[in-house]
């Protein structure tokens, strides 16, 4: 027993959810529209909005973890993010927090770190983005549903 603990601790504390963990989770009650406020570099707006789209789930499943606990939680995160020309995210900061939940933020944060991006050889970009957050379910309604 102590040894199943041991491997599942770790995932229970991630900020960031484990990739098998986010189909059970159903983040129906909760919306994230991501908006594009500025780009600079290598790669345009409409290229940056398509990839942090492939990720709604993600940022869905962060912000669904606290609507369980305050189901009328709504607000926006803004991001800024710097997108290396392999793609890759070596760097993202959360730059304001519009809901009064920390731990929203350091997930989608964390979940943007691993997020790929169109490969653009042309050198570094930077973006700041919005992930608006609203809630979508009654209030007396459980915020998260397994499938």
């Amino acid at each position: 027993m102590p040894l199943l603990l041991a491997l599942w601790l770790p995932l229970a504390l991630a900020e960031d959810p484990p990739p098998h963990c986010s189909p059970e989770i159903a983040p129906v009650d909760g919306q994230v529209s991501v908006s594009v406020l500025a780009v600079e570099g290598a790669l345009e707006a409409p290229q940056v909005k398509a990839a942090l789209e492939q990720d709604t789930l993600h940022y869905q499943y962060c912000y669904a973890r606290v609507l369980a606990e305050d189901p009328t939680l709504a607000g926006a995160l803004e991001l800024r993010l710097t997108v290396a020309p392999d793609g890759t995210v070596p760097a993202a900061a959360l730059t304001e927090d519009g809901l009064t939940r920390p731990e929203v933020g350091r997930c989608a944060v964390a979940r943007l770190r691993k997020a790929r991006f169109p490969v653009a050889e042309a050198g570094v970009t930077t973006a700041t983005v919005r992930l608006e957050m609203t809630p979508l379910a009654d209030p007396t309604e459980p915020a998260v549903r397994p499938r």
